[in-house]
């Protein structure tokens, strides 16, 4: 993780220190969100301002605790003064590792969320604060055992929840503001300045000209890096282009293909529709046609069964004549003597025969009348069947007309 950081800032490079914030980043988060993150802290917090320039950021902030020591805590001021004890020997991992280094996670965890909050000045206030709660001790002990309390003992001493909950409140109630820090920024910036007047001017020169060199060296290999970016960029931007440009004529030739297929389409579609309105008009004659033999049909039925109706009612009407006839005739004859009898019976019997025959002829013409209305019912069935079978065969010639011509469309593209 830090050796793809080093790739992503080059100035900088690799620093062993970031793999223990690295390391917290992500037992909270996804790797790409713990690299953003890292980046965010390293250029808009100030953290990589630490690690450049011979980590002189890094000295200044060792200045500004030093002094803040001295104006918060007199007596271990005078106490590592005495024995030499210089703040780089114990706070160097606390500003470049941001505390991660050797404080249990439960305290690392309140301590970076503060810092993301409220800026890298923090740092500043809880290191004072880890100092005040160590003071008698380290009052007590000689350089060795100050620093290997720094090492060991201090960091198994915030262990606890309440431990870590009274030293961050002492450490966000110290007044530590930017104007303070700016005002020991200054007096660092003097001080460094009356140093290098005293200092030899051949001494002065040889390190400005040594890092001027670095400075060149470090500009020639990004010079060399990013001449060798832009070759392979404007390699890899030509093959682009060349895949672009086979791209853009293939697309091309698609284009006229469709264009080519869409008016053919609709060339189609216009000789379909006209067909389909030539088709339309044909059935909705032959459908009139057809209503109007059904209709004719009805007609004739209707008239049938008009002439049924009436041939029946003469009929009956012929019977009743024919019966008070025949009733009349036998009265007549039992009026006249038993000698007359066998005269009126022979009568009788002549009108019975006439009166059957004619009787027998109206049942053959009513059922000629008959027979003909059951062959008019035939034919408008038939003529039922026909409309039908004409429907059907419109619905089916146009589904095959459709999709012979669609299977003809698609075996000629």
């Amino acid at each position: 993780f830090s050796k793809a950081y080093s790739v992503y800032d080059t100035e900088v490079g690799y620093c062993q220190g970031l793999s223990f914030l690295t390391a917290v980043l992500l037992l909270h988060m996804p790797e790409e969100q713990a690299f953003a993150v890292l980046v965010k802290v390293m250029f808009d917090y100030g953290l990589r301002d630490l690690l450049k320039n011979n980590f002189e950021i890094l000295h200044l902030y060792f200045y500004q605790l030093k002094r803040l020591v001295e104006a918060e805590m007199l007596d271990l001021h005078g106490h590592f003064t005495e024995l030499n004890v210089e703040p780089h020997m114990f706070a160097s991992q606390w500003f470049l590792t941001l505390f991660t280094a050797k404080f249990p996670l439960s305290l690392v965890y309140r301590i970076v969320d503060i810092i993301l909050c409220d800026g890298i000045s923090v740092v500043f206030k809880i290191a004072l604060a880890l100092l005040k709660g160590s003071r008698k001790e380290l009052l007590g002990q000689g350089f060795e055992g100050i620093l290997k309390h720094f090492r060991v003992s201090l960091p198994k001493k915030y262990s606890s929840h309440r431990e870590i909950g009274q030293l961050l409140s002492q450490a966000m109630s110290m007044k530590i503001d930017s104007k303070r820090l700016g005002k020991l920024e200054k007096e660092y910036r003097a001080m460094k300045e009356a140093e290098a007047e005293v200092e030899d001017p051949v001494v002065r020169f040889e390190r400005e000209n040594k890092k001027l060199q670095e400075a060149y060296l470090r500009l020639e290999q990004e010079n060399d890096l990013l001449a060798q970016e832009l070759v392979a960029s404007k390699i890899t931007l030509r093959h682009d282009m060349d895949k672009l440009e086979q791209r853009i004529d293939m697309l091309s030739k698609e284009k006229r293909s469709a264009m080519r297929e869409l008016s053919e389409g609709n060339d189609k579609v216009t000789r379909f529709r006209e067909e389909a309105a030539g088709l339309k008009a044909l059935y909705q004659k032959a459908i009139l046609d057809s209503e109007a033999e059904r209709q004719q049909h009805q007609a004739e039925m209707a008239e049938y069964k008009l002439v049924r109706q009436q041939l029946d009612e003469k009929m009956q009407k012929e019977q009743e004549e024919l019966k008070q006839e025949l009733f009349e005739v036998k009265a007549r004859c039992y009026s006249v003597g038993s000698d007359d009898r066998a005269s009126p019976d022979s009568a009788a019997k002549h009108v019975d025969l006439s009166s059957e025959k004619r009787l027998r002829d109206m049942e053959v013409e009513l059922a000629h009348y008959k027979l003909q209305l059951v062959e008019s019912e035939c034919r408008v069935q038939d003529l039922e069947h026909k409309l039908k079978d004409a429907k059907m065969q419109q619905q089916t010639t146009k589904r095959k007309s459709w999709y012979s011509r669609l299977k003809s469309s698609t075996s000629t593209s």
